[in-house]
């Protein structure tokens, strides 16, 4: 048994008090005799021992009563399980893990999530004896050097000026991590606290649970909140996406918007705004019943080419960082294309056609292609069957994020035109030239209307292609990966796209030759010949990027090996990239922030990008018990899991399972009965003397 408040102990002295007075009692009086001592020694002998048997017990009662009182302030504890030789100064290292992503600024009746997890964290520092060592892990550490002290008011600094992260934190490397660090204390004493949701948690494997802590035996406990609420009012925007494909000046751009009732009330009269630039461009007004989702689409124009950033965002609520999801759309200033014909006239149709559009940022070369040249353009269009494997980088440059079309040629055979597929792994069957002669009996087979290259590229929107007479071609069949933009009705593709990395290839099954079809006469051959360079140069955008995830940066022809980085998190930064020479690419980690980032040198654009929070965390409720116990157990702990919520006394629970259960109620209450019982015999004994 151990006492929580020893010096209480010092009133057991008190306990001698009832003894005092009863010997002071029993002082010898002198004797007088009078004459009416008869009548009293007819008094029963049986009753004055019956008497003398009450006082005693009385007096133990009362003795009883001081004692149990004091011990009941001394605050005994019962240890159901012994710490193997612990005493108590053995020291302590307790491990606190405080969840700091946004899905914790929820508000309960108790105050927001993160400030009860503060508040909790703040005990935990109190509880602890000079020379316990605390090791803090917010969930939004990464990478970052431990927080490790002995000095209480540092720690207790640290906690007050932790602030949210939109990094939602990985808990289960969290967990790992623990483990590691728990294992590597010297201190005999260890402790785990986790303070969290767990709203976006993962389940385990429980292969890759370590195992430096099966040896630790019972010294160690795990303590972790029982942290949510469902009563919030919380508006999330989900996801957020570019629809156009083709993105240039005077173009509509039209976006999707996903939007998420994640509370548990009607939301009504709620506003999506779009802003670009941070000017307001489009807005939309919507109801959400309580866990609907809804998609809807907001268009704008553009009248000027540069990078512009783009917000959604509704009204703020409960939770403010899932209100706002960002997007960048790049149009460029110049579209730079280069047609290698490799027999001088066959590239004739293509360029009056790009001649005839009105594109005012289009710039066109034309001849035989120098691999210099590459990087000097946003689309390449090769019309015939070059050696493509003398022409250095070209897969490469592809990649990241340009264009080709690729087009037979009038002396191009099947087995040239198949060897430039696959110099660009590009996996597809062509077959033998089909020619079909004036007749021209080939026709299209249910185009891909929802293609962009296709989708309203007559005014109206209709789609109405009057198929070419073809008379002769390639039957070309390229695998699953590639898409049919246009197929013929035997089940080739008139015109694919398949994708190399950030860039895209079109290839059609016949050359833009008269002597081939009339596909360079029809109507529509100038419009799609301009909407795929236009799509062939609007960069793809990369999937949506999660605050926490790292991101690839070209570094290979920065101008000075020092980096200007704005970001919404630290502001304006330098880093030196020359500890980096001669890598290509360098992984940039810190992007825990939902915003714009951009990285320039010398004043020229290196790499921009658009990050956002993640959608999980703007799930918000309360969790059982049993699922933070199953998700946070560790083999070889030989503790269970201590969890309690915001209800719950935190302090008391953790006392309980360092020293054991309390026996101060227990203590009182036996207390209390003497004292009834004190009352009820004194009475009695009274009643009796009279």
């Amino acid at each position: 048994m151990i006492f929580l408040n020893p010096a209480v102990l010092l009133g057991l002295f008190a306990a001698s008090i009832p003894l005092l007075i009863h010997l002071l009692n029993l002082r010898k009086l002198k004797k007088v005799e009078f004459s009416t001592l008869a009548f009293l020694k007819e008094i029963q002998k049986s009753k004055i021992r019956k008497v003398c048997i009450k006082q005693w017990l009385l007096l133990i009662i009362r003795t009883l009563i001081i004692i149990f009182l004091v011990l009941a302030f001394a605050r005994p504890t019962l240890r159901s399980t012994l710490f193997g030789g612990l005493s108590s100064t053995a020291k302590t290292t307790a491990l606190i893990i405080i969840d700091n992503s946004v899905s914790m600024s929820a508000i309960t009746p108790h105050g927001s999530l993160f400030n009860l997890a503060k508040k909790s964290a703040r005990e935990v520092i109190k509880g602890l004896s000079e020379g316990d060592e605390i090791i803090m892990l917010p969930t939004s550490h990464l990478n970052e050097q431990i927080f490790t002290t002995s000095d209480f008011s540092a720690a207790e600094k640290y906690i007050d000026e932790l602030a949210f992260s939109g990094y939602t934190g990985d808990m289960a490397a969290l967990l790992i991590e623990s483990a590691d660090l728990l294992s590597k204390s010297n201190n005999f004493n260890k402790e785990l606290y986790i303070f969290s949701d767990f709203n976006s948690i993962l389940p385990l494997e429980k292969d890759s649970i370590i195992s430096d802590l099966q040896n630790e035996g019972a010294n160690l406990h795990v303590y972790a909140s029982k942290l949510g609420t469902d009563q919030i009012n919380n508006i999330a925007i989900t996801k957020f996406e570019l629809n156009s494909a083709i993105t240039a000046v005077n173009k509509s751009l039209s976006f999707s918007v996903e939007i998420t009732n994640r509370g548990g009330t009607i939301s009504e009269g709620n506003v999506l705004n779009l802003l670009i630039n941070g000017e307001r461009k489009a807005r939309k007004s919507f109801d959400l019943q309580p866990g609907e989702s809804v998609n809807t689409s907001l268009e704008t124009n553009i009248d000027e080419s540069g990078l512009y950033r783009i917000v959604a965002n509704i009204d703020d609520d409960d939770i403010q960082a899932d209100n706002s999801a960002y997007l960048l759309v790049n149009i460029p200033e110049k579209i730079r294309a280069y047609i290698w014909d490799t027999n001088n006239r066959d590239g004739f149709f293509i360029q009056a056609a790009l001649n005839l559009k009105d594109l005012n940022n289009l710039e066109i070369k034309s001849g035989i292609l120098a691999p210099a040249n590459l990087n000097e353009l946003d689309v390449l269009i090769i019309i015939g069957s070059p050696d493509l494997s003398r022409t250095s980088g070209l897969r490469e440059w592809i990649a990241a994020g340009n264009g080709l079309i690729l087009m037979p040629g009038s002396v191009t055979d099947a087995g040239s035109f198949l060897n430039s597929l696959k110099f660009l792994d590009i996996n597809a069957e062509v077959k033998n030239l089909v020619m079909s002669g004036n007749s021209g009996t080939f026709s299209f087979r249910d185009p891909d209307s929802e293609n962009p290259l296709l989708r309203d590229i007559f005014e109206g929107g209709s789609l109405k292609l009057d198929a070419p007479r073809i008379i002769q071609y390639f039957p070309i069949a390229p695998d699953k990966s590639a898409k049919k933009i246009i197929e013929l009705t035997d089940g080739s593709a008139f015109m694919a796209e398949s994708g190399i990395g950030l860039g895209k290839v079109i290839y059609f099954s016949l050359a833009p030759l008269t002597t081939w079809s009339d596909f360079p006469l029809k109507a529509f051959f100038a419009p799609l010949i301009n909407r795929s360079v236009l799509y062939l140069s609007t960069m793809e955008q990369p999937a949506s990027i999660i605050a926490g995830e790292n991101i690839p940066v070209d570094i290979s022809r920065i101008p000075s090996p020092l980096l200007n980085i704005k970001s919404p998190a630290i502001g304006e930064t330098a880093l030196n990239t020359d500890t980096l020479s001669g890598n290509k690419y360098m992984m940039f980690e810190n992007t825990r922030e939902p915003g714009f980032y951009s990285m320039t040198s010398i004043d020229k654009s290196i790499a921009d990008f658009s990050v956002n929070l993640n959608p999980a965390e703007s799930i918000i409720r309360e969790n059982n018990e049993r699922s933070i116990k199953e998700y946070i157990s560790i083999q070889g702990i030989p503790e269970e899991v201590i969890t309690y919520s915001e209800n719950d006394n935190f302090s008391a629970a953790v006392n309980q399972s360092r020293f054991g259960t309390e026996l101060w109620k227990i203590m009182l209450i036996i207390a209390l009965l003497l004292i009834m019982a004190e009352m009820l015999l004194s009475r009695s004994t009274k009643n009796e003397i009279t």
